[in-house]
């Protein structure tokens, strides 16, 4: 059983705590360190799953490792993006087929959100042909080939990390993908962590139509609506 503190022994640890800091004893150096974000709940653990583990996993589409430079990065189904064949939005589209486009840009239909709330034909040609192509485009620039996380061409993309390796501030960090929530294409790669709310899109309840959202920097997440 716990001790009970009575009123005279508790004046008695005052007495002696007080007449040590009047003495100027020196105390123990504060050894703080950077802890974790502290949440209302238990740390989630929350399981990841990549796309594929190999080319089986994906009805015959190749598995790749993202970046493709890097054995260890996040492993996706990379399948080719149909180009468009006919018209989808006429009053904004800029080709109904690829030979509507300057070579070598091919005729996408896509989901251009910020300028048209329907799907859009685009021109679109590739921007990258490997990583040193896209070395002004942030701390962790890759090149995303045509295919990966559904994008229609090679693009630049970058994050806060390319592998595992890179997310070592707090415990269990991995490299997870983000993407845009009005498109569904790829965005980055960002660190998450075991206190992260979410890891993934696939932590997110879909029949509310959720995705996994970076809200803060460190690993911070939230599901929100797409």
């Amino acid at each position: 059983m716990r001790q009970r503190l009575t009123v005279p022994t508790l004046w008695l640890a005052y007495f002696l705590t007080t007449a040590a800091c009047g003495r100027g004893e020196s105390q123990p150096p504060s050894t703080s360190v950077d802890a974790p974000p502290t949440i209302d709940a238990p740390w989630p653990n929350l399981s990841l799953v990549e796309d594929c583990e190999q080319s089986q996993d994906c009805l015959g589409a190749s598995c790749l490792s993202i970046p493709t430079s890097e054995n260890e990065g996040w492993k996706t189904c990379v399948t080719a993006v149909s180009e468009a064949t006919t018209a989808s939005n006429p009053a904004a589209d800029e080709c109904i087929v690829s030979a509507d486009c300057a070579a070598p840009a091919k005729c996408i239909k896509v989901q251009d959100c910020q300028e048209n709330t329907v799907p859009t034909n685009r021109c679109l040609a590739d921007e990258c042909q490997q990583d040193i192509d896209c070395t002004a485009e942030g701390p962790f620039p890759f090149c995303l080939p045509a295919g990966a996380f559904a994008s229609p061409v090679n693009v630049c993309r970058s994050g806060d990390c390319l592998l595992d390796t890179d997310c070592s501030e707090f415990p269990d960090g991995k490299c997870s993908p983000f993407f845009d929530g009005c498109s569904g294409l790829f965005n980055r790669f960002s660190c998450t962590y075991a206190f992260s709310d979410c890891r993934h899109d696939q932590h997110c309840p879909q029949d509310l139509n959720q995705q996994c959202a970076i809200t803060e920097p460190g690993g911070i997440t939230a599901c929100q609506p797409r």
